[in-house]
């Protein structure tokens, strides 16, 4: 579903999965249909772990435990073990309550959500830390986890794109193209909406238009249909304008010369006009941003970086950029990693290289030195030096 902002998507989202009441009209949906929803920002706790938070997808388990538990302390009961007929109903009541936890993957449960939750890219170390403590992406791939493992009938992803690294992104695509049920997914990533969509809704102006395809084709087809509804727009108004005139005359000249016929001619071309399906003018210019940068550009070098880091590094040379005018750069890392070799120690920073006697290195083995502080979080790891000098690999051995 696309459209600008502010048109609506989110609140038709919130609509379809009932966490809205319509004002008018209805919804209707399958019986048992099942929806699962995933807003622009997760609504996680911050004070779960990651674990324990994505434990909560399913609330039927949990419900289920509770209501064997139940079942298993009223069998100890004496009002019940002595009555053969109460002790037979909770008998039949405790084995229906296993089936039916058992076809929930009750049994398995936990050890779903711990492999789902790993095959997102979550170490075993990260599923013991406090959500507070993850990045927006990885915050997203939480609440992606969680539908993973209730796998509902429809989902309904509001941006799931959002605060995702490149790696996350590939993984949302993959999963959107193999999901077995309905996807409706509100994104302004247009490489993302070709590769994933079968049909473009588009949500403007207070209509909703389906157009079969990618988003390249309906871009091209709404081109199309644009540039063919202005020229009907202005054929029909040509033609309303020519009645208008006609009709107009005809109504002077009818009550000039006392001609009823030609007045009943003129309101006749009236009524015309008002049963025609009127063509909407189309809007061939939204509204664009109004952005304004104002000030002077003084020189054509507009950054330069040398020897550049954060905090105090192992090494003096950390990072170089010469950054000119009109030149733009596109910073990527996967979402939540990034280091600076300090006193034997790697702290988190933001990319997954670090510079070790100005070689690029790799980190191997990377663990929380405390899982459970969400802020300023040490992690300790092995540094893998190729091809590097005497002083790179010593200064790597420094930081294992």
């Amino acid at each position: 579903m696309v459209g600008p902002n502010g048109a609506g998507k989110s609140t038709l989202l919130r609509l379809v999965g009932g966490e809205l009441k319509s004002e008018s009209g209805f919804a209707n949906a399958r019986g048992k249909l099942t929806i699962g929803s995933l807003h622009q920002e997760p609504r996680l706790d911050p004070t779960r772990t990651v674990i324990d938070e994505a434990l909560t997808a399913s609330t039927q388990v949990p419900a289920l435990r509770k209501a064997i538990a139940r079942a298993e302390a009223d069998l100890g009961d004496p009002l019940v073990y002595s009555n053969e007929g109460r002790l037979a109903r909770k008998i039949e009541e405790h084995a229906s309550l296993l089936e039916e936890h058992t076809r929930m993957g009750g049994p398995g449960y936990e050890g779903q959500v711990r492999a789902t939750l790993i095959s997102l890219g979550f170490s075993d170390t990260e599923l013991g830390l406090p959500v507070a403590a993850l990045s927006g992406g990885q915050k997203k791939l939480v609440g992606l986890a969680k539908l993973l493992v209730t796998r509902p009938n429809l989902l309904l992803l509001d941006e799931p794109d959002n605060h995702l690294d490149l790696s996350g992104k590939e993984f949302l695509e993959t999963y959107i193209r193999s999901y077995p049920g309905g996807v409706v997914i509100v994104s302004h990533d247009r490489y993302l909406l070709d590769v994933v969509a079968d049909e473009i809704a588009e949500l403007e102006d207070g209509k909703l238009t389906v157009h079969p395809g990618n988003y390249s084709e309906y871009a091209a087809e709404k081109q199309s249909r644009l540039f063919h509804q202005q020229h009907d727009f202005k054929v029909q108004q040509n033609e309303i304008n020519r009645l208008e005139k006609s009709a107009k005359r005809m109504l002077i000249w009818g009550r000039a010369h006392d001609n009823p016929k030609l007045i009943r001619r003129a309101k006749s071309m009236m009524k015309r006009i008002e049963r025609m399906d009127k063509v909407d003018q189309p809007n061939l210019e939204r509204k664009s941003m109004d952005l304004q940068l104002t000030g002077w550009r003084g020189s054509n070098k507009v950054l330069e970086l040398s020897g550049t880091g954060y905090r105090a590094a192992a090494t003096n040379e950390q990072l170089t950029l010469n950054l000119g005018f009109s030149h733009p750069v596109i910073m990527v890392a996967p979402g939540g990693i990034a280091f600076e070799v300090k006193e034997n120690k790697i702290t988190v920073l933001g990319a997954d290289k670090i510079l070790v006697g100005g070689v690029a290195a790799k980190i191997r083995n990377l663990r929380p030195a405390d899982p459970y502080k969400a802020k300023g979080l040490k992690y300790e790891g092995e540094v893998i030096v190729r091809k590097a000098g005497k002083a790179a690999k010593a200064a790597a051995g420094a930081t294992k």
